[in-house]
């Protein structure tokens, strides 16, 4: 992903320096990849989110309405955790969209700020503009101390 607004994908095996595929369906820079077995996860300044299902061929695209510095599948695929250039994370339901959750408390206004879950998924970790890491538990959003 490119600060051009495409993605490429290389085969490694391959001595080719052409990629396989590039998708150019973003109007800003991508911004982070989520890769899981059979789908990419694309974030992207657009304010979209965009799902691609490499099984179908299908891309579903999902307006955020903010700057989208990082989005994260969660580790039973159910949900996506999406950083905001406005010091928001916000929990959305994949196939629902329906938003479950909004964490705070970090700072997130001018850098690329990354966000994961821990292997459980019932902890949401980001990193901050103030320099430090904030977990927050995944159901009441409250931060850890």
């Amino acid at each position: 992903g490119s600060i051009d607004g495409r993605v490429k994908i290389w085969d490694l095996r391959s001595k080719s320096f052409d990629p396989l595929q590039e998708l150019d369906d973003f109007k800003d820079s991508v911004t982070h990849i989520d890769i899981s077995q059979h789908q990419i996860l694309v974030s992207c300044l657009d304010k979209n989110i965009r799902l691609y299902d490499i099984r179908f061929g299908r891309m579903t695209c999902d307006f955020v309405g903010e700057q989208v510095t990082c989005s994260t599948l969660s580790k039973d695929d159910q949900c996506i955790l999406v950083s905001l250039l406005n010091n928001r994370l916000l929990l959305f339901d994949k196939l629902s969209g329906e938003l479950l959750n909004e964490y705070t408390g970090h700072l997130n206004r001018t850098y690329q700020v990354e966000n994961c879950f821990n292997n459980k998924s019932s902890l949401v970790f980001s990193g901050s503009e103030d320099s430090h890491i904030y977990v927050w538990d995944l159901v009441d959003s409250k931060v850890k101390q």
